[in-house]
């Protein structure tokens, strides 16, 4: 709602109110709201501490600290830097814990990173259809506020049944029954909400491309499977289920070991 911050600046000045101690939560607020000026400016304490938090879902390494604690966390890495040898070097080390990681790995994405879901699936066993409901209606106000309520979970499965390999952007935007314009625009604002690589990234160096990343869920015969991202970048990683292999010019690291080194 535009000019929320200027009512509780108000209240806050006019009123008994701004004797009060106020903790503001919500989804979003709008950009042209002055939200320094209006709520922060000698209204928020003494305390040099952070008072404006952004409530994310938690990283697989939070998760991993929070739920399974038995299993050790890899540093992270910078993601231009995933092939380097001394990666290499150091993934030996949980090459006996993979099978741990990979049930850690399932638990975490059968109800996502966000702090409401794994609360509600520790305490119940399930997401609640209420907070999926909330996501996909905050996902479709970033990507696309004009389009229908369904159109979102649509287009999210469309990339999400193509995204284990390279995606042809002009047949999934036909398969999907979009123009070529229109799912480019989407699917950069995906990008902007999230991440695909390679992409370009800062780095203490200069500005440095990530290292390809490729998703297989197998467990065995991975080599045919690297084929397509050796063809097109000569190096990569292969995200597998449990397999850890470093000696090709594409590695197959398990998917859980390259959500913690990330991030």
């Amino acid at each position: 709602m535009t000019g929320w911050t200027s009512a509780l600046k108000a209240a806050r000045d006019g009123s008994s109110f701004g004797a009060d101690t106020v903790v503001i939560t919500g989804s979003r607020w709008a950009p042209g709201d002055d939200v320094e000026g209006n709520l922060l400016a000698g209204r928020a304490g003494g305390s040099d501490s952070r008072r404006v938090r952004h409530l994310l879902p938690m990283t697989f390494r939070s998760f991993v600290s929070a739920t399974r604690q038995e299993l050790a966390l890899p540093p992270v890495t910078h993601p231009a830097h995933l092939q380097h040898s001394d990666v290499a070097d150091l993934l030996d080390a949980y090459r006996f814990d993979v099978d741990g990681y990979d049930l850690a790995w399932q638990h975490y994405l059968t109800f996502g990173g966000f702090p409401r879901a794994v609360a509600e699936h520790t305490r119940v066993g399930a997401v609640s259809t209420a907070f999926v409901r909330d996501l996909a209606a905050w996902l479709r106000r970033d990507v696309d506020p004009d389009a229908s309520i369904e159109s979102i979970p649509l287009l999210v499965e469309g990339i999400a049944n193509r995204a284990t390999s390279p995606l042809n952007v002009r047949r999934t935007a036909s398969d999907l029954g979009y123009g070529n314009d229109m799912f480019l625009i989407r699917l950069r604002r995906l990008v902007g909400s999230f991440a695909l690589a390679p992409v370009t990234v800062p780095s203490a160096a200069g500005t440095l491309r990530t290292t390809p990343i490729e998703a297989k869920w197998v467990d065995d015969r991975w080599r045919s499977d690297a084929k397509v991202i050796e063809a097109r970048y000569h190096a990569g990683i292969l995200a597998t289920k449990s397999i850890l292999d470093t000696t090709n010019a594409a590695w197959a690291i398990p998917a859980p070991l390259v959500a913690l080194l990330l991030a």
